[in-house]
């Protein structure tokens, strides 16, 4: 059992995590509503549909029952962000790695799913009465 302590600090965190990267991908997603001269120009559709894509998955981090699809596909959003930086030559990519790191925490604390096993007590030999 996690205590209620750390339980409210990880929803702090996955509540957190969802909001941020919905609101900083809204730029890449929608470059009409970003500044002109965008340093990832050059990628267009594709860095439009990942950042959708992440978008989606930051919407999805919001829902209990769906934080263990929204967290694997933020690790690979977040995966494919950092090797397109470091491709491209930029090797400041700190900020996508604690966003990563942080996904996996909400990923690794979220409520265990499957079946729950029911112990069921042993059954008691009858005792003799006189």
């Amino acid at each position: 059992m996690i205590p209620l302590a750390l339980q409210r600090s990880l929803t702090a965190l996955r509540l957190t995590l969802a909001v941020m990267i919905a609101w900083l991908s809204v730029p890449t997603a929608f470059p009409d509503a970003a500044a002109l001269a965008s340093p990832h120009a050059g990628l267009g559709g594709f860095l439009r549909v990942l950042a959708s894509v992440e978008m989606v998955a930051a919407a999805l981090l919001l829902v209990p029952a769906l934080v263990g699809l929204a967290a694997w596909t933020l690790i690979a959003v977040f995966a494919v962000a950092i090797g397109v930086h470091v491709l491209h030559g930029e090797y400041r990519v700190a900020t996508l790695a604690i966003y990563l790191a942080a996904t996996v925490v909400v990923l690794t604390a979220r409520a265990p799913r499957g079946p729950r096993r029911v112990t069921l007590p042993e059954p008691q030999a009858p005792t003799a009465t006189t």
